[in-house]
């Protein structure tokens, strides 16, 4: 994914998937905002989001499922408490 024009692929991405930019956020855990800055290319992402972007065209529920909250605990137990975080 081209960063240059990245807002226009993420927006054909959301489009494709028929959702609002809301919808998009919350489902990837995307702070509305970021989302925005990045279709109108006010920010430049990082760039692990261009693997994200392609995880998410390839299987888009499965990336929200393991998106859900808790979900990763479930791939990785990492319990935060034992760290004191």
């Amino acid at each position: 994914m081209n960063t240059n024009n990245f807002g226009s692929q993420i927006r054909d991405l959301r489009n494709g998937l028929s959702l609002s930019q809301t919808k998009f956020a919350h489902m990837y855990q995307i702070p509305i905002g970021t989302l925005r800055d990045w279709e109108q290319d006010r920010a430049v992402p990082p760039s692990y989001v261009e693997a994200l972007c392609l995880i998410i065209s390839n299987d888009p529920e499965g990336t929200a499922s393991m998106i859900e909250v808790g979900a990763w605990s479930e791939v990785h137990p990492f319990n935060f408490d034992t760290y004191g975080i």
